[in-house]
């Protein structure tokens, strides 16, 4: 953009304007700023013409001229191309036309311009880009003229009718265009070719499946690579022969008649053999496939039992919610129809398919919510281990557990057995001593010695962990020999919390222990000279022993009590407290009426409130708990009554008894965590409706592991704002179910103050709640006293509170 400047006036004034140029072609413009000074129709105002002149001073010619654009057009055909020619306008140019429309993509040929008309031929002749786009036409060759061509062997033609043995593309292709009876979708013949071009090979030849076909490799069916029997997938040359009654491998030869290819009577080595060798094994080629009936639900593999290692599952069980397919029909659960509330009939609905629902396991009738919550161990619907099936070691029965906690992980050992002579420790393993993984086993056998002194038996596994040696985990127990009834404890040692345990010394982990390491007594005391059991170990690393508490009996039979003896050489040799010198010490023996004639199972946990003392839960006449606590050697005696009982529904699975053994204690919570063996009846006239086709086994129980926590019971008291000698004393009480809470107050001066009354709890059910006590006291004596709150709940854990008031 030019800036416009005014020419200058001479005005008629004394003034002299000073800075205007001479304009010497007298347009009005000044030299500054006119482009030619000397001509006048040269100016920034002047308009543009055509010509070879910038006339408004713009630095350009023809600026704002609509020029006239033209092409050469060299073949005359009225189509021309580049290079552009630009005149002024009106003018023309011989030779050129107008350069518009489209370009002519040969302009020395006037049979090459964008209106020709398009010939067959190599040439593009209408400048679209292709030549022969409406008249070339491709054929693809059909050799053997079966209607199928060949797209690797195609020519392009401008006739519209393919030439002989050609055909219009399209469609599958012919994979052997040299035989007109191979194409897409012929028949598949039994020739050893592909027939119907699937890249598959006499297909629909192999009728049982079994990878070969009755063609023969040639082609030529009747060859010894053939299938002799393609309705039996067993029967083909390759396969063994298998002890069925057939020629499994087309050779000519049956069974044990074909020495050379015989599989033998149980070829798959599923313990079944095939029926022509006494079996019932309907595949014996597949181990999965046998008439075993390993659970013994009356239906084996081949009866189609999807699982014939649980006798819950099989096809005729009723669906249950348990996340498996119970009745094989390849639906679960819920995708069932046939998906049962309460398919074990115990009267609680099955839990995770029905909204309703409480049942933890709707399998098994001995497992169901305990509906019944205390103040004392809270039971778990489920138990923690379940007695095994009948081709388990384990089978029915499982008891008498006990615990360890090494580094963080949990464990709790368990006596597993059949029958009472076939018994073995197993174990099962958790991370956070609450959820507990499937058992493991044995751990610890018998060593089936008749001659030996443990040779059955193995029973009440505890575990302690000494650190130094090869074999640091040590597992004192008890067993018998194989005629007698002696019972003693022995130990195996292992290089790990999870086994194997063996008999040999934790120091090198090589020598054996061949005898017991705690016999009865040979002091001919009466009291454990004839037998020691039930021994439950923990090691004190400060003093570098371990202590044992065990059972003695006499040589002439008698009560079963509790003794305790000290080991300093790792379990290997023991010493029995004798404090008096005439002979052990009893710890504790039966007194009560429910404990029979029998104290034993100890489990104990280090007092979590006074350094020193230990609580000790035993079991009474081996149905019931008890508790006492005390010192090594010192215990306070047994419990006037049960602090944990058998359920109250004998159908339960710790309906019949319940033992102390695995007890421990959470000083986070203040929880106690009960590993408790539980057992229950299947004998219909003391229980019925209890039977149990699954767990018979001649001895008419079955038993479990279960667990319990329970919450001490946390109590704290008000102090009185304005003492006197008639008080009101009130506080509060924390615990599962505190209305089953005892809360008594005494004091130094006066003695027993009475029994605290408890309002009533916000839930019955297995919550920890708090709720509020009140004591109303008349005629407290004047002086200071010392008033101590002690809160005992249904396992006769205590817990106190205690402050300080001025009676005046």
């Amino acid at each position: 953009m030019h800036r416009i400047v005014k020419p200058c006036i001479l005005a008629l004034s004394l003034v002299l304007f000073v800075g205007c140029s001479r304009d010497a072609d007298g347009d009005g413009w000044d030299a500054d700023s006119d482009c030619n000074d000397a001509d006048p129709a040269i100016n920034p105002q002047a308009e543009e013409v055509c010509d070879d002149l910038d006339h408004d001073c713009d630095g350009f010619f023809h600026n704002g001229i609509d020029m006239a654009r033209w092409w050469a057009d060299r073949d005359g055909d009225g189509f021309g191309a580049e290079p552009v020619v630009e005149t002024c306008p009106g003018e023309t140019l011989e030779g050129h036309i107008e350069a518009s429309g489209p370009a002519d993509c040969d302009d020395e040929a006037s049979d090459v311009n964008p209106a020709a008309e398009e010939i067959c031929d190599p040439v593009d002749h209408d400048c679209d880009g292709a030549a022969w786009p409406d008249e070339l036409f491709t054929w693809q060759q059909d050799g053997d003229e079966d209607g199928y061509g060949n797209p690797l062997a195609e020519i392009e033609s401008c006739e519209p009718t393919p030439p002989d043995g050609w055909i219009a593309p399209g469609g599958e292709a012919d994979c052997d265009d040299n035989d007109d009876d191979v194409f897409p979708g012929a028949p598949e013949v039994c020739d050893a070719e592909d027939n119907d071009c699937d890249e598959q090979v006499d297909e629909g030849h192999d009728l049982d499946g079994d990878g070969v076909t009755t063609c023969g490799i040639d082609g030529v069916p009747g060859s010894e690579d053939d299938d002799c029997d393609d309705g039996e997938p067993a029967i083909y040359p390759t396969s063994p022969d298998l002890c069925d009654g057939f020629d499994n491998d087309c050779d000519g030869l049956v069974d044990a008649d074909d020495i050379e290819d015989f599989g033998g009577s149980d070829y798959d080595g599923d313990g079944d053999s095939g029926p022509a060798c006494g079996g019932s094994d309907c595949d014996d080629g597949d181990p999965i496939l046998n008439g075993n009936d390993l659970d013994q639900d009356g239906s084996t593999s081949c009866d189609a039992d999807c699982d014939d290692g649980d006798p819950y599952v099989h096809p005729t069980a009723t669906e249950v919610c348990d996340g498996t397919d119970t009745d094989c029909d390849g639906l679960v659960d819920a995708e069932d129809p046939d998906l049962a509330e309460d398919a074990d009939g115990d009267g609680h609905v099955a839990a995770g398919c029905f909204p309703e629902g409480t049942d933890c396991d709707d399998r098994d009738r001995h497992v169901f919510p305990a509906d019944e919550y205390t103040s004392g161990p809270v039971r778990d619907c489920q138990p923690i281990v379940y007695p095994g099936f009948v081709h388990e070691w384990h089978f029915a029965r499982v008891s008498l557990p006990s615990y360890l906690e090494q580094d963080g992980s949990h464990y709790v050992y368990f006596r597993g057995h059949e029958n009472q002579e076939e018994q073995a420790i197993g174990l099962v393993t958790s991370g956070d001593g609450l959820n507990w993984g499937p058992p493991t086993g044995p751990v610890l056998g018998d060593t089936g010695d008749v001659g030996g002194w443990d040779a059955r038996n193995l029973s009440n596994p505890s575990v302690v962990y000494v650190s130094g040696a090869a074999n640091p985990w040590l597992m004192l127990y008890h067993a018998r020999e194989a005629v007698g009834g002696t019972r003693q404890i022995g130990m195996a040692t292992a290089a790990d919390p999870a086994g194997p345990f063996e008999r040999v010394e934790p120091i090198d982990g090589v020598t054996p222990i061949g005898a017991p390491v705690l016999p009865p007594s040979a002091e001919g005391s009466g009291l454990d000279d004839g037998r020691t059991l039930h021994p439950s170990a923990w090691y004190d690393p400060g003093s570098g022993l371990i202590h044992l508490w065990y059972n003695g009996r006499g040589a002439a039979g008698g009560a079963l009590r509790i003794f305790y003896a000290t080991s300093d050489d790792l379990g290997l040799t023991w010493s029995r407290s004798d404090l008096d010198g005439d002979g052990p010490d009893v710890v504790l023996e039966p007194v009560w009426p429910w404990e029979g004639d029998r104290v034993t199972q100890v489990s104990f946990v280090p007092h979590p409130l006074e350094p020193g003392l230990f609580e000790f839960w035993y079991t009474g006449a081996e149905t019931a708990v008890g508790l006492s606590e005390g010192t090594f050697t010192d215990w306070a005696g047994g419990s006037e009554e049960p602090v944990f009982e058998p359920h109250g529904d004998c159908r339960r699975f710790d309906g019949l008894a319940v033992t102390a053994r695995g007890v421990r204690h959470d000083p986070l919570d203040d929880v106690y965590v009960w590993y408790y063996g539980a057992q229950t009846t299947i004998d219909g006239d003391e229980c019925p409706g209890n039977e149990d086709a699954i767990y018979t086994n001649g001895g008419q129980t079955v038993s479990y592991v279960g667990q319990a926590l329970n919450h001490a019971p946390l109590v704290t008291a008000t102090v009185p704002a304005e003492p006197a000698q008639d008080l009101v004393f009130e506080g509060e009480v924390r615990d599962t179910a505190p209305d089953r809470v005892l809360v008594q107050l005494s004091s130094d001066l006066d003695g027993f103050l009475g029994l605290a009354t408890l309002d009533s709890p916000a839930s019955s059910g297995p919550t920890v709640q708090t709720t509020s006590w009140t004591l109303s006291v008349t005629g407290l004596s004047s002086g200071t006293h010392d008033v101590f709150v002690e809160a005992v709940d249904e396992a006769d854990v205590v817990r106190t509170d205690s402050f300080s008031i001025t009676v005046p």
